[in-house]
């Protein structure tokens, strides 16, 4: 959702327009659609006077609603409430006036934050579904929906609960096919609220809800980065320059050289110092400024070592931009090597590029305009051609992070990550969870695993998982941080199906918790010493999750005390 709202005119007005982008199946994206736009006043354009509900409420002569079965008879009629928007309270009619007592759902959260809560506000507009039973768009089942508000005032926020009159305009909405109300909210003791002078709704059909919203999909999900081409159009106006050893450990090739003018010939300033010297001297301050921090020595993979001493040397080089007051118009594009994953599954990513490039989109985020990253593939160079003219089309377009690959100029955008299917349960046999491929938590699978199968030895069980607990032990398996350790689950919770020689104190059909290898899986075989019986009242969840508390408990006061 975006909402757009634009300068103010002469009076004091600015238009505003909200839009929405659905997802497309297939692509995450789809386009943005206005669906509404109005025009934003100050006080002096409101409604007024400004009505409330004074005096006895509900009136005298208002004839009471039976409410008892509201929402399930609204359903029927195709206005699908959930509890967050299920607040009628009360009923009444009042000659042609509906009436109505609205209050916040608990389901809906707390009004902190608005001027009047949306669930609260869409509560408001429900009794006008009586208004439309009797019409033509009843009887083809068609439900009505607010289309249009007219001078709407605010004059109060805060409430959780509202008295609410909704009064039939003469005209109908001034359409054919509309319907159109006054609305006077006000809170419990009948101040004012929030006043429209009409709210005009339309008849509209189930089916075109259903299509609007996706079809009723889940929209939720996770996000990943993605890198797309750099927007059009975006120039490439602006000089440039390229910052040398000075900057930062083998910043750029000695190679760089000429004057920065507009057709992009680069000037190559040995350090920080003499770029300012120049400024100073009059020459005009270019609009970015290029230096590469090489993080390792001759294209060998970066240590521990490598990637501290680049951090330092770009903090060093942040810091001192920063205290450089001639270059306060200037951009400092600070180009790494391999710090993201761009293209592939990210394998070929330097964690020590990586590092820099995070500590200076920390510098972005303290300093905006400041700084630029710039991500180069393994055959591109500063000077390489068309790096120059994409930076300066970035900065053109205030894009922050940028990646140069095979002549390709990218930024990053957040899409819906491919959830990647269900798990495949395998159709025969005991399973369980394991990793395959390379270390990541994407190549977790679920593996027939038959030796929990074989014969047991003397102390063993055989049980029937239920729950497992997750710490943070199965993650570091997962991403195969973990040498030595291939298993995901150590403590869970189930049934115990078969009990080898010398266990005495358990038997088949017992309920028990404790640890054991293979957790994530249907069946795990485990020390009978290291389980024991699930308390009466606990859920599998419950006792899945315990063990581990007060093992580690244990473990903290006997053996490191």
């Amino acid at each position: 959702v975006q909402v757009v709202v634009g300068a103010a005119d002469a009076d004091g007005r600015r238009e505003v327009q909200v839009y929405s982008r659905a997802e497309e199946e297939g692509s995450g994206e789809g386009s943005w659609v206005c669906h509404a736009a109005g025009t934003l006043g100050g006080r002096e354009s409101a409604w007024a006077p400004a009505l409330g509900a004074e005096g006895a409420w509900p009136p005298a002569a208002a004839e009471a609603v039976d409410v008892e079965g509201f929402y399930e008879r609204a359903g029927a009629a195709g206005y699908a409430y959930g509890p967050a928007f299920q607040g009628v309270r009360a009923l009444w009619r009042d000659g042609p006036d509906l009436l109505a007592e609205v209050e916040l759902p608990e389901a809906a959260g707390e009004p902190d934050g608005y001027g009047i809560h949306p669930a609260l506000l869409d509560a408001a507009l429900h009794p006008a579904f009586l208004l439309g039973q009797d019409s033509d768009a009843e009887e083809t089942g068609q439900i009505w929906l607010p289309f249009s508000w007219t001078r709407v005032s605010l004059h109060a926020s805060g409430a959780t609960t509202l008295r609410v009159r909704l009064t039939p305009l003469q005209d109908g909405g001034g359409e054919e096919g509309e319907l159109g109300v006054r609305v006077v909210l006000a809170d419990a003791v009948g101040a004012p609220v929030l006043n429209a002078e009409s709210v005009v709704m339309r008849a509209a059909e189930p089916a075109q809800l259903q299509a609007a919203r996706g079809g009723g999909q889940d929209t939720d999900g996770l996000f990943a980065v993605d890198w797309t081409p750099l927007p059009e159009p975006y120039g490439a106006e602006g000089t440039w320059a390229v910052l040398g050893a000075g900057a930062g450990r083998g910043a750029v090739p000695e190679s760089a050289s000429g004057s920065h003018s507009p057709d992009h010939s680069p000037c190559h300033y040995p350090d920080l110092e003499a770029l300012a010297g120049a400024i100073g001297a009059g020459e005009p301050a270019p609009t970015a400024v290029l230096t590469r921090l090489a993080v390792s020595d001759h294209g060998s993979p970066a240590s521990h070592e490598d990637g501290l001493r680049a951090a330092q040397d770009a903090l060093t080089l942040v810091q001192s931009w920063l205290a450089e007051s001639r270059l306060g118009e200037t951009r400092l594009v600070v180009a790494v090597r391999g710090a993201n994953a761009v293209d592939g599954d990210g394998s070929d990513v330097d964690p020590a590029a990586a590092g820099v490039w995070g500590l200076v989109r920390s510098a972005q985020s303290e300093n905006p305009d400041r700084f630029h990253l710039l991500d180069l593939g393994p055959d591109t160079e500063l000077t390489s051609d068309g790096v120059a003219e994409a930076v300066l089309r970035a900065v053109a377009a205030d894009e922050p992070q940028l990646a140069v690959r095979d002549g390709r100029a990218l930024v990053p955008r957040l899409v819906r990550a491919d959830d990647g299917g269900e798990l495949e349960i395998p159709r025969e046999g005991p399973w369980c969870l394991g990793t395959t491929g390379t270390a990541t938590l994407e190549n977790i699978s679920a593996l027939p695993c038959p030796e929990v199968l074989e014969p047991l030895e003397p102390g063993q069980v055989r049980i029937a998982v239920r729950a497992a607990g997750v710490n943070f032990r199965d993650v570091l398996v997962g991403l195969g941080m973990a040498p030595g350790q291939t298993g995901l689950g150590s403590e869970g919770a189930g049934v115990v199906l078969e009990v080898g020689a010398e266990v005495t104190r358990l038997s088949a059909g017992d309920e028990v918790m404790g640890l054991f290898e293979g957790a994530f899986g249907s069946v795990a075989v485990a020390d009978a010493r290291m389980v024991v019986g699930i308390p009466e009242g606990w859920s599998w969840r419950a006792a899945a999750a315990v063990p581990v508390v007060f093992s580690t408990a244990w473990f903290g006061l006997v053996e490191l005390a």
